[in-house]
């Protein structure tokens, strides 16, 4: 292991909740009296790491995952507020109705309907003549 693996660790822990790649850089390695072009060449480098590449990676793909809730941890906070909302004001209970038809959605309740149609192939020119029938 190299002595500076917990540096690229933490400039990848950094880079991936979103900030910049040279701030991360000057807060996480030793910068002083490094001119703004060393900087830009020693992220560069860190840049096509594939160690680095990786953890922020897999660093943005955990956040992405704990901020997205689950199908049944909607469902649950859905429940919540019909259960809050029952036998309350009029504002609660059309929030209820609301939630009850969220989850009816989540569940497939209002799944579409087929509806087949049939259509003719018409030429332009029939197309205008029955444009024109239209307007006598």
């Amino acid at each position: 292991m190299k002595a500076n693996d917990g540096q690229k660790l933490e400039y990848a822990r950094l880079v991936a909740r979103g900030m910049a790649k040279g701030e991360a850089y000057r807060k996480v390695f030793d910068a002083s009296g490094k001119s703004d072009a060393a900087v830009r060449k020693a992220v560069s480098r860190l840049s096509r790491d594939v160690t680095v590449l990786g953890k922020v990676e897999e660093l943005q793909r955990e956040a992405d995952s704990e901020a997205v809730l689950s199908v049944r941890a909607r469902k649950e906070w859905l429940s919540r507020r019909v259960l809050e909302a029952a036998g309350g004001e009029p504002a609660e209970v059309a929030n209820g109705i609301r939630a009850v038809q969220e989850l009816n959605r989540m569940d497939g309740a209002y799944a579409a309907e087929k509806v087949e149609a049939k259509v003719e192939t018409c030429s332009f020119e029939n197309i205008l003549a029955l444009i024109d029938e239209r307007k006598k």
